[in-house]
């Protein structure tokens, strides 16, 4: 293993630092995780690991929460389990550190074309759970979207699905469609379709929930005193900016591409 994959196979957190890809990601993650690398490990017995497969996974967690207060050890065994289950997916499949777009914790998203051959290391097993055509970092937000016949799809990391939600005929939509033309019609056009959209925010001319902070909060930050709403009667009562800043670093990955094929 190269002392750069041996670092990322060993980092609990990574994303890549480019802002923008367009490929086939695939997210692999491990089956149960937790559980699985106490049973492997024998920290827990067999039967007990069946029990807690056989819980709901918001049940399970606090489960094995309360295992690892009464224990540290229960803690590192999962966190050893996991690098170590890393190492022989990267090793096994001799992936290339640049195909590595994000990891956290026990997933790992990887670029490729094709699936990766082993993931299977006795009882730990990586299972597909996403597939994307594309990824863009826009500030603290990591949006992934993919396509499955007319119908798309979104992951936002860092905001939860029903807070996404108050966004997906919104601000999210926008910037798939964006992606949409950089990737299968043209440069040139996103970029004159983030212009013409730019003028419209900038100008209040959308509809006001295109304004809706796009983080975890998803709150409207009211212009004068500065505190946050959940909804808003005036648009012109909105500070815009944390919106507006997205879309200027939208613009700028756009304009990056549009260099590029120059």
């Amino acid at each position: 293993m190269t002392s750069e994959l041996e670092k990322l196979a060993s980092a609990t957190s990574y994303i890549t630092p480019s802002r923008y890809i367009s490929g086939r990601i695939v997210e692999y993650d491990i089956r149960a995780a937790n559980i699985t690398m106490l049973r492997k490990y024998n920290a827990i017995t067999e039967e007990y690991f069946n029990f807690l497969l056989s819980l709901p996974k918001h049940n399970r967690e606090v489960e094995i929460g309360l295992l690892i207060n009464t224990d540290i050890k229960y803690f590192n065994i999962i966190r050893d389990g996991i690098l170590d289950a890393k190492k022989k997916l990267f090793v096994a499949n001799n992936i290339n550190p640049l195909s590595i777009v994000r990891i956290a914790n026990d997933a790992v998203f990887i670029n490729s074309s094709n699936d990766l051959k082993f993931t299977v290391f006795d009882n730990v097993i990586f299972k597909q759970k996403s597939i994307s055509n594309s990824m863009i970092k826009l500030d603290k937000l990591i949006i992934f979207f993919s396509y499955i016949g007319e119908n798309l799809n979104i992951i936002t990391k860092g905001i939860k699905p029903e807070i996404q939600k108050l966004h997906e005929n919104f601000m999210l939509t926008f910037i798939a469609n964006i992606l949409y033309l950089l990737e299968r019609v043209s440069p040139i056009d996103a970029l004159n379709c983030i212009n013409e959209f730019y003028e419209d925010y900038v100008n209040l001319r959308l509809p006001i929930e295109y304004y809706r902070e796009l983080n975890d909060k998803s709150y409207y930050k009211y212009k004068y005193q500065g505190y946050y709403l959940s909804t808003v009667s005036d648009i012109n009562d909105i500070d815009i900016n944390y919106n507006l800043f997205i879309l200027r670093e939208l613009w700028s990955i756009v304009l990056e591409k549009c260099n590029l094929r120059k």
